[in-house]
Protein backbone atom coordinates (compact mmCIF):
# COMPACT_ATOMS: atom_id res chain seq x y z
CA UNK A 1 0.00 0.00 0.00
CA UNK A 2 2.73 2.31 1.14
CA UNK A 3 4.75 1.53 -2.44
CA UNK A 4 1.17 2.36 -4.46
CA UNK A 5 0.48 5.82 -2.32
CA UNK A 6 4.87 6.83 -3.26
CA UNK A 7 3.58 6.01 -7.04
CA UNK A 8 0.90 8.12 -6.62
CA UNK A 9 2.12 10.93 -5.09
CA UNK A 10 0.94 11.03 -1.85
CA UNK A 11 4.43 10.93 -0.20
CA UNK A 12 7.71 12.34 -1.61
CA UNK A 13 10.12 9.16 -0.19
CA UNK A 14 9.29 5.92 0.68
CA UNK A 15 11.14 7.04 4.12
CA UNK A 16 8.15 9.20 4.95
CA UNK A 17 5.78 6.72 3.80
CA UNK A 18 8.10 4.45 6.64
CA UNK A 19 7.65 6.71 9.15
CA UNK A 20 3.15 5.60 9.12
CA UNK A 21 4.27 1.91 10.10
CA UNK A 22 4.80 1.07 13.63
CA UNK A 23 6.23 -2.79 13.55
CA UNK A 24 4.45 -4.58 16.44
CA UNK A 25 7.25 -7.14 16.73
CA UNK A 26 10.10 -8.32 14.67
CA UNK A 27 10.81 -11.53 12.50
CA UNK A 28 13.80 -13.66 11.79
CA UNK A 29 13.71 -16.20 8.89
CA UNK A 30 14.34 -19.87 10.03
CA UNK A 31 17.36 -21.12 8.82
CA UNK A 32 16.53 -23.90 7.84
CA UNK A 33 12.99 -23.14 5.45
CA UNK A 34 16.26 -20.00 4.31
CA UNK A 35 18.27 -22.90 3.29
CA UNK A 36 15.19 -25.01 1.25
CA UNK A 37 14.32 -21.63 -0.29
CA UNK A 38 17.68 -21.47 -1.47
CA UNK A 39 17.79 -24.86 -2.58
CA UNK A 40 14.75 -24.14 -4.78
CA UNK A 41 15.37 -20.82 -6.79
CA UNK A 42 16.87 -22.56 -9.51
CA UNK A 43 14.11 -24.75 -10.19
CA UNK A 44 11.52 -21.80 -9.79
CA UNK A 45 13.64 -19.74 -11.93
CA UNK A 46 13.82 -22.43 -14.91
CA UNK A 47 9.90 -22.80 -14.30
CA UNK A 48 9.38 -19.24 -14.91
CA UNK A 49 11.33 -18.85 -17.90
CA UNK A 50 9.98 -21.49 -19.58
CA UNK A 51 6.40 -19.99 -18.58
CA UNK A 52 7.90 -17.13 -20.07
CA UNK A 53 8.94 -18.04 -23.29
CA UNK A 54 5.35 -19.80 -23.64
CA UNK A 55 3.23 -17.29 -23.36
CA UNK A 56 0.28 -18.48 -21.31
Amino acid sequence: MLLAWRALGEFDSLERAAELVTPERKVSPDPATAREMARRRPLVEQLHATLRVLEL
